[in-house]
């Protein structure tokens, strides 16, 4: 019996350790990517019109941004260097239409769950981030990859064409250019050692 929860004890502390690593080609992904959250004040009606046009307005700043970029360092660079034009630009759409709610502008590393966009997946993780804040905050975001630029190219250009173009990796390519999202299975071997051994 103690040899028996000795090894349960030894599985579950690898099980623990694996779950913390990424799986993969994930690594890349949160280290290189670069993705675009533009966020509504609500989910009401307007607000999400808003969002969409606060959106219409920051993409032409981006696109210039990201489209001379080399590296993701060139990227965050003239991203992070934007902020005060991206929201003067957001600002004054919303005037436009008639709102004056505030708008936040932040840089920073965020954590997302896994997300499908125009035949890509990105698994769940910590991201390089801009995200474009309007009023409260509490809608439902419209977001995209700024860098490697997938927004702002022809729908046809190959999304794993692009990811190879920047240097990812076989296995990055793989992971984001799926059918479906990564699955995490090591989280299930966590969870039958968990119901066993409490």
């Amino acid at each position: 019996m103690k040899t028996l929860v000795t090894v349960s004890a030894a599985l579950l502390a690898a099980a623990l350790f694996l779950s913390i690593l990424p799986l993969g080609g994930e690594e890349q992904i949160f280290t290189d990517t670069i993705r675009l959250h533009v966020i509504a004040s609500s989910d009401d009606f307007d607000d999400q019109a808003r969002k969409l046009l606060v959106r219409d307005a920051v993409s032409p700043l981006l696109e210039t941004a990201v489209e001379n970029a080399d590296t993701v360092t060139d990227a965050a660079e003239a991203i992070g260097s934007l902020q005060d034009e991206i929201r003067a630009a957001a600002e004054e759409a919303l005037s436009a239409a008639g709102c004056d709610d505030d708008v936040s502008v932040l840089w920073s590393r965020e954590s997302y769950p896994v997300r499908a966009y125009d035949g890509v997946t990105l698994p769940g993780g910590t991201y390089q981030s801009l995200r474009v804040v309007i009023g409260e905050g509490a809608g439902q975001n419209f977001w995209c990859i700024l860098f490697p630029n997938i927004s702002f190219r022809a729908a046809a250009v190959d999304p794993a064409e692009i990811f190879r173009e920047e240097g990812f990796s076989d296995d990055a390519v793989s992971t984001v250019v799926s059918s479906r999202p990564t699955v995490r299975v090591k989280w299930k071997v966590l969870e039958i050692f968990s119901r066993l051994f409490s």
